[in-house]
């Protein structure tokens, strides 16, 4: 079924099963296939591929012939490729805007890619730019830097306190530490990122990672005493590590695959390491980690939709998480480690759960808005009431 880590689907418009159009070429280094415009007349798509370089920065704009099956590439090195009737093809790249001479009949690049436009916001890390053509040319777009992000606490109420201004590009994910201390966030480039740690009561940022691997997603073990991180220095994809967070000793992997993993929370007593798995045939999948079992994993929630985003309740006998099973992305919860049922907390869409520190809370996305639902659990069974908003303006660049 379609995912990010597969190539381009179609469907009939009426009835009918989706079949696959493009099949990722694993050789190559191709790790999605996304973004496609169907070309005028319907006989060709544009689309791009995503390689192992990791940013977007450094993907291909191709073009697949539906007659023939044929692929071409037009462009090395950008992304979110669109036809313009004057007879070109834009694309972005680190915040430029290009065009590309192109011949629609021959499907053929006809010369040199020209800067166009400057400044056209865009994510290196989903491939999309944040621009549209019409049919008679004319282009809209968002202006703006690809700047990191301010690092902020938030009270329940609203009020924002900044911490650091500008923490550094690409700066996200940010995780509070046990003792609410230290917070460790992830810095740096797609491809390039590492590990970095802000102390509250110094007002420092030390670096701990410096690998170069795109060292990313940090999560603290309940102790506070090591950071748990996904990276690529030893595969080509990420896998899940962890290092002590004085920055004492070498990092320590604590998995292998060959499919991308995400860590996302530790259980209370520090012996399971829920983690997030994206599968090529299932999308994304709840994976465990127990280390009393020599680094065994195994899934915990795996099915055809895109689950992700677990973290266990305080007292370790639920998992939250959000799937788009509904057909968008609710927040579930679940007991761990189950069998059991599943409970739907969100009512109008959400994600990126997080439980208060008594458990007897969950807070939610749901789009920009913070929301919040009071729970309870008795035994097996487990009540959410009705969620209200706390505040607006959220951004969550993972």
């Amino acid at each position: 079924m379609p995912s990010p880590a597969t190539g381009l689907w179609r469907a009939p418009s009426a009835e009918g099963m989706p079949e696959a159009l493009t099949t990722l070429e694993a050789e190559k280094g191709e790790r999605s296939h996304r973004w496609p415009q169907f070309l005028p007349g319907g006989k060709a798509v544009l689309f791009t591929v995503q390689t192992a370089a990791g940013s977007f920065d450094d993907a291909n704009v191709e073009v697949l012939n539906l007659e023939t099956g044929v692929r071409k590439i037009l462009q090395r090195g950008g992304t979110y490729g669109r036809y313009v009737p004057s007879g070109h093809v834009v694309y972005v790249r680190g915040g430029t805007l290009f065009a590309l001479p192109f011949d629609l009949d021959r499907l053929e690049v006809t010369g040199s890619p020209l800067p166009v436009l400057e400044e056209v916001t865009y994510s290196s890390g989903q491939g999309d730019g944040n621009f549209a053509l019409s049919q008679t040319g004319t282009l809209v777009y968002r202006s703006g830097h690809q700047a990191g992000f301010s690092l902020v606490l938030v009270e329940q109420e609203g009020e924002v306190t900044v911490l650091e201004e500008d923490p550094g590009v690409g700066a996200a994910y940010p995780r509070l530490s046990p003792d609410g201390k230290r917070v460790a966030l992830h810095i740096g480039a797609s491809g390039e990122r590492d590990v970095w740690i802000y102390d509250l009561e110094r007002d420092t940022m030390t670096r701990l990672t410096f690998a170069g691997e795109d060292d990313s997603f940090p999560i603290w073990t309940p102790d506070g005493k090591r950071i748990t991180f996904g990276s690529r220095r030893d595969s080509a994809d990420y896998n899940v590590y962890w290092k002590p967070a004085d920055g004492s000793g070498e990092a320590q992997r604590l998995t292998e695959s060959e499919n991308r993993q995400q860590p996302s929370s530790w259980s209370p007593d520090g012996e399971v390491l829920a983690f997030a798995e994206l599968g090529p045939e299932t999308s994304w999948d709840i994976g465990v980690l127990r280390l009393g079992e020599e680094g065994k994993t195994e899934f915990f929630v795996q099915t055809q939709f895109a689950e992700f985003y677990p973290r266990f309740s305080p007292d370790g006998r639920w998992v939250t998480y959000q799937s788009n099973e509904s057909g968008r992305y609710e927040v579930y919860v679940r007991p761990f480690p189950g069998p059991g049922g599943r409970w739907q907390i969100s009512t109008e869409g959400g994600g990126r759960p997080r439980w208060s520190p008594d458990g007897s809370e969950l807070f939610y996305q749901q789009g920009d808005r913070m929301m919040v639902v009071p729970v309870t659990a008795s035994g097996t069974t487990f009540r959410a009431g009705k969620p209200r908003e706390l505040f607006r303006g959220c951004r969550s660049p993972d």
